[in-house]
């Protein structure tokens, strides 16, 4: 008896803790961006962008994020680069999505250069991941100078995905952290 009567005392004290939130504080989860992947996409056409951008709004979605708009390992890019040894797909999917996106007051957060070798390199491989961060800088700055107008570019997405056993050593960590912190202040 004593611990139905202990449990019942608990939940008394937890639904009057919770009362004193008002109602107005509460968090509640909104999905308002979505991902989408080159491979997928490449070859759209204006009007098969303006198409998806109208069904994400429809459930409420405002943005996209191209996960990555080139591989860093085999010098491919789905926009129109002038990158030394880069080639380009046929179909400008940046300005095609970009425009599309223009048009239906989407935004737009655009993926940097990927590379491959990631999920196997060593961390403390400074300069394979130097060469990267130079590369997604390079990246950058020509996507601002060729898309730069867009009103729907918004910002960037940095494709490099971790978890916690890639960097267990100090040294992994200062890395990657080094790694991460020169593409995000080459990217402002």
């Amino acid at each position: 008896m004593k611990i139905v009567q202990a449990l019942f005392n608990w939940c008394k004290r937890i639904v009057r803790f919770f009362r004193w939130f008002p109602k107005k504080i509460l968090i509640r989860p909104k999905f308002s961006s979505s991902f989408i992947q080159y491979w997928y996409c490449q070859s759209w056409s204006y009007d098969r962008w303006v198409a998806e951008f109208r069904m994400l709004q429809t459930i409420g979605i405002h943005e996209i994020i191209l996960q990555s708009v080139a591989d860093t390992k085999s010098n491919y890019a789905v926009y129109q680069t002038k990158m030394n040894g880069y080639s380009s797909n046929s179909v400008d999917m940046l300005e095609t999505a970009l425009t599309a996106a223009d048009s239906m007051a989407m935004n737009v957060r655009i993926g940097l250069g990927f590379n491959d070798d990631w999920w196997s390199i060593e961390r403390q491989d400074e300069i394979w991941l130097n060469n990267e961060a130079e590369v997604n800088s390079l990246i950058v700055t020509e996507i601002m100078m060729m898309y730069g107008k867009h009103q729907s570019l918004v910002g960037w997405y940095i494709p490099y995905e971790f978890n916690f056993f890639m960097a267990l050593t100090h040294d992994q960590q200062a890395n990657l952290n080094q790694f991460f912190l020169k593409i995000a202040l080459l990217s402002n």
